[in-house]
């Protein structure tokens, strides 16, 4: 048996269980259409109080905890979790996060996934390419991060930058990026001899450490040794020595990357 309500298409027609913006006390649910702007409200009732629970906009976004959503899901929690995926058949959790075009590929990217088998938590994030799911990093149940795809761990494109050192090679230079490349001044550097210069970067602090090599470029890396220590926050001192026999006098390329450190 099956029961149909017709309801016409006018700008007034509301379908209610119970009052029109508030159910009443007694009800277990309550769906509310009579909003001026047409949102969808579901109400549950407990200890003879009712709350509302999910609210639809007129936007069509999706509000669990929140009857103002901002986004096409915005869930909102006084309690702190938000959000939870369990499974009960199985010791895997999935959490899709991916965009889709139905035109190209049936399919989703699984980004997060956890697997708490023999009662060790991991957690592993995965991409899609040509269609095909892979792993590219996982946190074991130890708190260890390790790169399981052969791109490597380090930082990519669009977080580096290039500086060129002016006057001498004991010149100071700025780079306010993570990591990136200096190119030195060309000026001569005696046999067994050390110079310094400072690399300005804000994102340095005291306790980080600054990973710095000299780019191959033939034979001249193998007549100097690099080395960087940070000073101060905001600030680094690279040291260049020229370890040859004789002066040189080298346009040296430095790559850095900026590794952060901590205390406790």
């Amino acid at each position: 048996m099956s029961i149909k309500i017709t309801i016409p298409n006018t700008s007034s027609d509301v379908l209610t269980f119970g009052s029109a913006n508030t159910p009443t006390a007694a009800q277990i649910a309550g769906i509310d259409s009579g909003s001026s702007n047409g949102q969808l409200a579901l109400y549950t009732t407990a200890s003879g109080t009712s709350t509302e629970r999910v609210r639809v906009d007129a936007s069509g976004n999706v509000g669990i905890g929140t009857s103002s959503p901002t986004q096409k899901l915005d869930v909102s929690s006084t309690t702190g979790t938000q959000i939870s995926v369990g499974s009960s058949a199985g010791d895997t959790s999935s959490l899709f996060l991916a965009a889709k075009s139905p035109s190209y590929d049936a399919g989703y990217s699984t980004i997060i996934n956890t697997n708490t088998a023999n009662g060790t938590a991991v957690l592993s994030f995965k991409t899609r390419n040509n269609y095909t799911d892979a792993e590219r990093m996982r946190i074991d149940g130890s708190g260890n991060v390790l790169v399981t795809s052969a791109a490597g761990l380090g930082y990519g494109t669009g977080s580096g930058g290039t500086v060129t050192q002016a006057t001498d090679k004991g010149t100071a230079v700025t780079l306010n990026k993570p990591t990136g490349q200096i190119t030195m001044n060309a000026a001569a550097l005696a046999a067994n001899t050390t110079v310094g210069f400072v690399l300005n970067n804000s994102l340095i602090a005291l306790i980080d450490v600054v990973n710095i090599n000299i780019q191959y470029g033939g034979s001249a890396a193998a007549y100097y040794n690099v080395w960087a220590t940070p000073v101060s926050a905001g600030q680094t001192v690279i040291y260049v020595r020229n370890i040859s026999a004789g002066s040189r006098s080298e346009a040296l390329v430095l790559n850095f990357a900026i590794l952060k450190g901590a205390t406790s």
